[in-house]
């Protein structure tokens, strides 16, 4: 699932959206390239769906392997704007996302912050965890 929105105010655009929005980096290599006033707040929850939900037992005779909702743990989206000429924030704190978007907000250039959250926040989607 992709989600997204997205706000426009006095020529600035802030979009925000779900990690698997990589899928359609386009808009990094579009907006790097124009030199859009565009920042994307990525949340990045290490997964699909979040972290690991299985129970030790389910765990245990497959420890070895990934999780079936991990897409790219610890995945470093802000770099992506980075290596198109923009600016790419990573945070993890409050304070690191205020000064983040603070400072993106007022160059009006391209960037990316990408806000790693808690994989275990909010709910799986459809709760199809246990389908995997």
């Amino acid at each position: 699932m992709y989600i997204s929105t997205a706000k426009y105010h006095d020529g600035f655009v802030a979009k925000l959206i779900a990690e698997n929005w990589v899928f359609n980096d386009n808009v990094v290599k579009g907006t790097s390239r124009l030199l859009l006033p565009m920042v994307v707040i990525v949340f990045n929850n290490g997964g699909v769906y979040g972290g690991d939900r299985r129970s030790p037992e389910e765990v245990t005779p497959l420890k070895d392997d990934p999780a079936p909702t991990t897409f790219i743990p610890g995945a470093a989206y802000h770099t992506l704007m980075e290596a198109c000429g923009g600016k790419g924030y990573l945070v993890g704190t409050r304070g690191e996302l205020k000064s983040g978007r603070s400072e993106s907000f007022s160059t009006r250039k391209p960037a990316i912050i990408n806000v790693i959250i808690d994989p275990f926040a909010g709910a799986e989607s459809g709760r199809m965890q246990h389908k995997n």
